[in-house]
């Protein structure tokens, strides 16, 4: 996107890809060939971020920013596919013979090297997303407790209807998006767990097919008389 496009998002609400509110557009950073690169994010409280323009989703007039924990994912499983396919590649070229055992092993041995970084990752990723299931649901026990509590207030008289509606309407949207949240949390979590690279079985080049060996009867110059 060049500025021209992008200018009409400035003071434009920002939103995560769960509806909640996180702030607006208060600048935007360009590169030479005047290419957005970031926006400068304005939070609810006041501060100020530059965030990378790639972790942001711009359509419909609408401006979201993605969370953090979903691009650290989705960069690992992208990783691990790029990896697997490069790995797929060079056993298929071993396979046929177009390239050496030896050639192989020694790029085999790189990919192998770059999984293991990847696990490391992985795990890093996996325990980030595990932390976050554990807070959203910590979040949602306390929505709970609100909702339950403003009940309590409302059958008393405590709480007059208008009140108690606009309650109501607050704790449900937060108990939605955190639910959504969450269930991405989990599904990515079980994509993350399922990537398991493991060596695999040797392989060896596939034999040559041998010239067929054909045997000449002669005749032992006998015959029957």
């Amino acid at each position: 996107m060049y500025f021209e496009e992008a200018r009409d998002y400035l003071q434009k609400e920002v939103k995560d890809q769960y509806g909640r509110r996180i702030g607006s557009v208060a600048g935007i950073y360009t590169n030479m060939k005047d290419e957005v690169t970031a926006l400068e994010l304005v939070y609810a409280d006041g501060d100020m971020d530059q965030i990378p323009f790639d972790q942001f989703i711009i359509s419909g007039g609408n401006v979201q920013i993605i969370k953090p924990w979903k691009l650290k994912a989705a960069d690992v499983v992208k990783q691990y596919g790029e990896a697997l396919k490069r790995q797929e590649a060079l056993e298929e070229l071993l396979r046929t013979g177009e390239i050496s055992k030896d050639v192989f092993d020694d790029l085999e041995s790189q990919v192998e090297a770059a999984i293991t970084q990847l696990k490391v990752r992985r795990d890093e990723v996996k325990k980030d997303l595990a932390d976050q299931i554990g807070k959203l649901d910590a979040k949602k026990r306390a929505l709970l407790d609100f909702l339950a509590n403003a009940k309590v207030q409302h059958r008393l008289g405590d709480l007059d209807d208008q009140a108690f509606a606009e309650m109501v309407s607050v704790s449900n949207f937060a108990l939605n998006s955190t639910r959504a949240e969450r269930e991405d949390l989990a599904a990515m979590l079980d994509q993350l767990t399922r990537l398991g690279v493991e060596r695999p079985a040797e392989v060896r080049p596939e034999p040559k097919p041998q010239d067929e060996l054909i045997v000449k009867m002669e005749d032992d110059g006998g015959g029957q008389s």
